[in-house]
Formats: structure tokens, sequence, C-alpha cells
């Protein structure tokens, strides 16, 4: 005999979906690359303690990790951050 599993499915409601919708709104590649843009931009600063062309923003290279590895926050802090080379990638 033969059973077709779809007669039996109970399919999503409307209240499922809408509960299942993400609460916040996620950037897509162009806003991606317009945000890490800006984090990496040099200060410009004259008056800043670390020159003009420091990025005074220090936890770029940490929203870049983000952004590339799609890593959870606990894995990224984890990292040895000594032994990346922001020029060339992972030693």
């Amino acid at each position: 005999m033969k059973v077709n599993p779809a007669h039996i499915a109970n399919p999503s409601t409307g209240r499922q979906i809408k509960a299942a919708e993400p609460d916040f709104t996620t950037l897509n590649d162009q806003e991606t690359a317009y945000f890490l843009g800006e984090i990496w931009k040099p200060c410009g600063n004259r008056a800043c303690d670390y020159g003009p062309t420091h990025h005074c923003l220090r936890y770029a290279p940490l929203w870049t990790s983000y952004a590339a590895t799609s890593c959870r926050r606990s894995e990224v802090l984890g990292w040895m951050w000594d032994l990346i080379n922001w020029g060339r990638g992972l030693d």
C-alpha cells in the first residue's frame, strides 16, 4: 500500500510564520561593505593622541571578523589576535 506523507502534514499557520520572522534587520552586501569601509577609515583628527592616520574605532577588527567569518561573538573573542596579520590574513 502506497502512502503519501503530504496528506498527514500540518502546514505552518500564519501565527507560526509571523513568530519565526526575525525581530531585527540584517545588512545586505552593499550595506556591510559601506559599514566596514567607514570603520576602517583613518581618524583624520589632528588633535587625536595617536595621530591622524590611526583608526579611532578600536573594535574595527572585531566587527570585520564577525562580518567575514559569521562566527559567534564568543568564538571571535577567543581567537589568538596576535597571530592575525590584518594585511595578509591568518599566519
